[in-house]
């Protein structure tokens, strides 16, 4: 026994990387992603009972992978506010900014205040020049990002990414 051959016992297992088909075409042995397949190994030395075993095992771990990837490949994939929903309101707003900054070529705060969806950022004719500086350009900030999160909506929807709306 001590110069045996160690016997292991033989079990089922997946192979990786078949060289060679039947045929000698090693082409025909690749895995093929539209019809995904699972290559064997299974040793004959078995007990029948063994290997059916083994082998469902093995098709049930590949399957609950397949389906994993599956699940995975056709998420959507929200790029957009993905864990919240926009008050339609504000895709309203959003909008008439993109239109109103569409093809003008005045100051980001003038739009602001042409659209006077923000009062408290007007200035009045009783603010002085400090004051008056300040809010054009709150102003100026807040159109400048309500026009670049309205491109941002524009090119999503353009792809069939909509917002969820409250």
């Amino acid at each position: 026994m001590l110069f045996a051959e160690q016997v292991h016992p033989a079990t089922v297992a997946e192979v990786d990387e078949l060289k060679t088909a039947q045929d000698g075409n090693w082409l025909l042995a690749t895995r093929d992603a539209a019809r995904p397949s699972l290559y064997l190994r299974i040793p004959l030395t078995e007990d029948r009972r063994d290997i059916m075993r083994q082998v469902a095992e093995l098709v049930d771990q590949a399957q609950t992978k397949r389906h994993h990837e599956i699940e995975v490949a056709t998420q959507p994939r929200r790029t957009f506010y993905p864990d919240q929903r926009i008050r339609l309101d504000t895709i309203k707003t959003l909008l008439a900014v993109s239109r109103a900054r569409k093809d003008t070529d005045e100051q980001w705060w003038q739009t602001g205040e042409r659209l006077g969806y923000w009062p408290q950022f007007t200035c009045q004719p009783s603010d002085d020049d400090a004051e008056i500086k300040h809010k054009r350009r709150i102003m100026t900030l807040t159109v400048q990002r309500f026009h670049k999160t309205a491109a941002k909506l524009i090119g999503f929807a353009a792809k069939g990414d909509f917002p969820r709306v409250k």
